[in-house]
C-alpha cells in the first residue's frame, strides 16, 4: 500500500512546491509593479517641462529650494515659524552676529549666488540629454590618476562621506539617459573606484569614493592625488548630508579643498528627509564652517533630493555653467560681503 500512495504522495509534493512558486512569481511582479508605481511620477520630475506644469509653490519647492529657506519660514506653517527664528538667532550668535546682519563669516543671511531663468534650465537640460550626436555613457574607471581616461573634457568630481548619495545623485542628474548604468547601494562604501561618465562634448563627471566609514584603504591618495594633478579638473562638488549637517570628517575635507586651491561647490542630499528647521541650521553651517578663508567655495548652497528631484534641475544648470557650456553673468548675493567668483572659462577653473 506504501508503494501505491508514493506517486500520489510525490504528485501532491511537487504541487505544493508549483504552487509556492507560482505565489513567488506573483509577489516578485506585485512588488517590481509597486515599486514601478513608486518611481514614475518622481521620474516624472527629471523633465522641466513637468516640474513647469505643476502649480507655483510645487514648482518653486523643486526649482528654488534655496530660496524657500532664505525666507526663514514667513510662510511656512504647521507651528515652524518660531523654530526657524530660533535657528537664524543661533547661527548669529555662533558667529557673534546680531541678528539680520549677514557676510561672509556666516550670520544669518543665506548666500544664493545662482539664480537661473528658465531659458537657462532649458539649455542646461539640453547638455545632460542624449542625442545620437551627443552621447552621455559611462567611459570607464581607475583607481589613480595615471590610468584615468583622458578625454579632454572639463571635468566635474563628485566627493562626499559613504553612503551620502553620490551615486543616488549622479544617477538623478543623468536620469534623461535611459540606457546609462549607474549602480547604487544602500551598502556605505559601494563606490571603490573613481567613475568616469562623459556627457557629449561637453563635460566629464566623476563619480569618487566616499571618505569615513568603508572608505577604501588607499583613499587619500587615490582622491587627493587626482585632485591635485588633474589638468582637467574644473569644479568639485562636495556633497553632504541634509539631515546630519556638517560632520568633522566633512570640516577636514573643506580644508583639503582650500588647501589644494581646488574651486568647489556644497551640495546637501536628501533634502527631502529633512525638516525645514534643519534645512536651516544646516545651511547655516556649512556657511560658518566655510567661514572668511572659503575663497574656493562657490558661495551657494544647492539643495538636493535624488528621489523627489528637488534642486536636481538647478544643480545641472549650475554644472554646465561651471563647466563653460552655459556662459552667463552669475549676479552676486545681494547682501553678503563674500564676493562671487568669476563665471570660469571652459575647462579651466583652478
Amino acid at each position: 500500500m506504501f508503494v501505491a500512495l508514493r506517486p500520489k504522495a510525490a504528485l501532491g509534493h511537487a504541487a505544493s512546491h508549483l504552487g509556492h512558486a507560482v505565489a513567488a512569481t506573483a509577489a516578485t511582479a506585485a512588488t517590481a509593479a509597486v515599486a514601478a508605481a513608486w518611481r514614475k511620477p518622481r521620474l516624472a520630475l527629471a523633465s522641466l517641462a513637468a516640474v513647469l506644469a505643476l502649480p507655483p509653490a510645487r514648482q518653486e519647492g523643486i526649482l528654488r529650494p534655496l530660496a524657500a529657506v532664505a525666507r526663514a519660514g514667513g510662510r511656512w506653517d504647521g507651528g515652524e515659524e518660531e523654530a526657524v527664528k530660533e535657528a537664524v538667532a543661533a547661527g548669529a550668535a555662533a558667529d557673534g552676529e546680531p541678528s539680520g546682519r549677514g557676510g561672509r563669516g556666516g550670520g544669518t543671511t543665506i548666500w544664493q549666488a545662482f539664480r537661473p531663468g528658465v531659458e537657462e534650465l532649458r539649455a542646461a537640460e539640453r547638455v545632460f540629454t542624449a542625442t545620437e550626436r551627443h552621447r552621455v555613457a559611462y567611459v570607464s574607471s581607475a583607481e589613480r590618476i595615471d590610468h584615468a581616461p583622458r578625454l579632454g573634457l572639463p571635468e566635474v568630481c563628485l566627493i562626499g562621506r559613504s553612503n551620502v548619495g553620490k551615486s543616488s545623485l549622479l544617477r538623478a542628474l543623468l536620469c534623461l539617459v535611459p540606457d546609462i548604468d549607474i549602480r547604487i547601494s544602500k551598502t556605505p562604501g559601494h563606490t571603490r573606484k573613481l567613475h568616469f561618465y562623459r556627457v557629449g562634448q561637453a563635460l566629464t563627471l566623476l563619480d569618487a569614493p566616499g571618505y569615513g566609514y568603508r572608505a577604501p584603504a588607499d583613499y587619500i591618495p587615490m582622491v587627493k592625488g587626482y585632485l591635485a594633478q588633474s589638468p582637467d579638473l574644473c569644479r568639485v562638488v562636495l556633497l553632504m548630508d541634509g539631515v546630519a549637517g556638517v560632520q568633522t570628517i566633512d570640516r577636514q575635507t573643506l580644508a583639503l579643498l582650500e588647501q589644494l586651491d581646488v574651486a568647489y561647490a556644497v551640495v546637501l542630499t536628501k533634502v527631502d528627509r529633512a525638516s525645514r528647521r534643519q534645512l536651516l541650521e544646516n545651511v547655516l553651517a556649512v556657511q560658518r564652517a566655510i567661514g572668511g578663508s572659503g575663497a574656493a567655495c562657490y558661495p551657494h548652497v544647492f539643495l538636493t533630493s535624488a528621489r523627489s528631484f528637488v534642486g536636481v534641475h538647478v544643480l545641472r544648470c549650475f554644472l554646465a555653467h561651471a563647466t563653460g557650456n552655459e556662459p552667463r553673468e552669475t549676479p552676486r548675493p545681494p547682501s553678503s560681503s563674500f564676493p562671487s567668483p568669476p563665471p570660469p572659462p571652459a575647462h579651466q577653473a583652478r
